[in-house]
C-alpha cells in the first residue's frame, strides 16, 4: 500500500464485518441502557410509594425535636428519588447537559442534608458556581428542545 492511500489515521479500513459487529455492539450497549434506565425507574417508582406509605403511617410530631430528623429523612428519600430520576434522563437522552443537571442536585443534596463542617457548605457553593460556570460558558444553548442521540 503507498503512502497516498493509507489512512491518516495509520490504521487499515475497516472491513464490512468489522463495521456490523460494531454497530451490533452499539446496539446491544444502547438496549442494555434503556434496560438499566427502566429498572432505576421502577425502583423510583417503588421508593416514592414506599416514602408515601410511610409519611402518613408515621403521622407527624408533635414537637420539632422530633420533626427536623422526620423531615430531614424525608427530604433526604426525596432528592435521592430526584437523582434517581435524573439518572435516567442522563441514560435516556445522553446529553452532556444532563450530567450538569444530576450534579446540581447531587450536590444540593449533600449540602440539604448533610453539612457538618463550613468548608463543606464553601466547597459546595465553590462546585455548584463552577457548574454554573460549566453550563453558561461551554454548553451550547440552542434553545431547542432536547434531542435524544441515536447511536444505533
Amino acid at each position: 500500500m503507498n503512502e497516498e492511500a493509507r489512512p491518516v489515521s495509520g490504521r487499515r479500513p475497516e472491513t464490512p464485518r468489522a463495521e456490523n459487529l460494531a454497530d451490533g455492539m452499539l446496539a446491544v450497549v444502547h438496549w442494555l441502557t434503556l434496560v438499566l434506565a427502566l429498572c432505576v425507574t421502577l425502583t423510583v417508582i417503588a421508593g416514592g410509594v414506599c416514602l408515601f406509605r410511610l409519611v402518613p403511617s408515621e403521622g407527624i410530631p408533635g414537637t420539632l425535636d422530633k420533626f427536623y430528623p422526620m423531615f430531614e429523612d424525608v427530604l433526604s428519600a426525596l432528592l435521592l428519588l430526584v437523582v434517581g430520576l435524573e439518572l435516567v434522563v442522563m441514560l435516556v437522552l445522553r446529553r452532556p447537559e444532563s450530567l450538569v443537571e444530576i450534579m446540581f442536585f447531587v450536590i444540593a443534596r449533600k449540602v440539604l442534608i448533610k453539612t457538618d463542617h463550613v468548608y463543606e457548605l464553601l466547597i459546595a457553593v465553590v462546585a455548584i458556581a463552577a457548574l454554573f460556570a460549566v453550563k453558561k460558558h461551554l454548553m451550547p444553548d440552542d434553545g431547542a428542545a432536547p434531542k435524544p442521540r441515536r447511536d444505533v
